[in-house]
């Protein structure tokens, strides 16, 4: 290529390369959307007011738990709560496909749930999680934010 026909080419490139990349980042944000926003922001401005006022039941009830994740299932010890079913959910910080509940189900050694190899084995890679132990009924809810791994969490009354 001659000097000549240089500057003509370089002076193209460069809004051909801005074209380019921003139909690469359109493409990308319409196949991997944003799971933090939320589009239905006010329903979820009244579902932290409500998770505020279960939260502060339990501190009120004095409900603490403590989750054993080390065993072949999950085992959870819970104090102060009358109820006979529970639900404990792990929502991962950005990736709500990674998101699990779980029912807990009263055993004669306290609370445990079985089929939790999929959460164990999250659990045991680093990442941040919010975790949600909260009664069937919803009389209370205990919230912890928790950085992984870990083999024992600690919720409410009984939290370090």
């Amino acid at each position: 290529m001659s000097k000549r026909n240089y500057w003509p080419v370089a002076l193209i490139s460069i809004p051909f390369a801005a074209v380019l990349f921003g139909i690469v980042m359109v493409s990308l944000a319409s196949v991997y959307p944003d799971d933090v926003v939320v589009d239905q922001y006010y329903k979820e401005g009244m579902a932290i007011n409500e998770r505020i006022a279960d939260s502060e039941n339990a501190k009120k009830l004095n409900i603490g738990a403590i989750i054993h994740l080390d065993g072949p299932r999950l085992k959870v010890d819970i104090d102060g709560s009358v109820n006979s079913l529970h639900q404990l959910s792990f929502h991962h910080v950005t990736d709500q496909n990674r998101d699990v509940t779980i029912n807990l189900v009263k055993q004669s050694d306290g609370f445990s749930a079985v089929q939790t190899t999929d959460i164990q084995k999250a659990l045991s890679l680093p990442g941040v999680w919010y975790v949600d132990l909260e009664s069937v009924e919803q009389e209370w809810r205990l919230s912890k934010r928790l950085e992984t791994p870990v083999d024992v969490i600690r919720l409410g009354a009984s939290d370090d």
